[in-house]
């Protein structure tokens, strides 16, 4: 597997674990439990609703399995840090390109539907 291919898989699995506990139904409750145990207003309750937050630490949990196929520096903690902000840069454009072709379909789709 090429280095490109498995920063694609890494962001692509940062996007979608911050997707998934950001707004899925099955994490409601968890959602709701972080917010009753720390605050609606707590940093922990904005995380837990902040795809783009959440996606920075699931970056870091996917560079942390792969760090060692990178060796950047030879240092394995720049080089796990390094790792993590370039996974997040690739969730974060899977995150924009998702964003823009999801409105350019209903864009498509509201000129589509028949007039009222």
């Amino acid at each position: 597997m090429t280095d490109i291919l498995l920063l694609l898989i890494l962001g692509a699995a940062a996007h979608q674990a911050a997707f998934l506990l950001t707004t899925a139904v099955i994490f409601e409750e968890l959602r709701g439990w972080v917010a009753k145990r720390f605050g609606p207003t707590s940093k922990l309750t904005y995380l837990s609703h902040c795809h783009l937050c959440l996606s920075q630490w699931t970056a870091m949990l996917a560079a942390a399995v792969a760090v060692r196929r990178f060796d950047f520096t030879g240092v394995l903690v720049v080089d796990w840090a390094l790792l993590s902000f370039t996974v997040a840069v690739v969730a974060r454009f899977i995150l924009e390109a998702w964003g823009l072709a999801s409105s350019k379909v209903a864009e498509i789709r509201l000129r589509a539907a028949p007039p009222n």
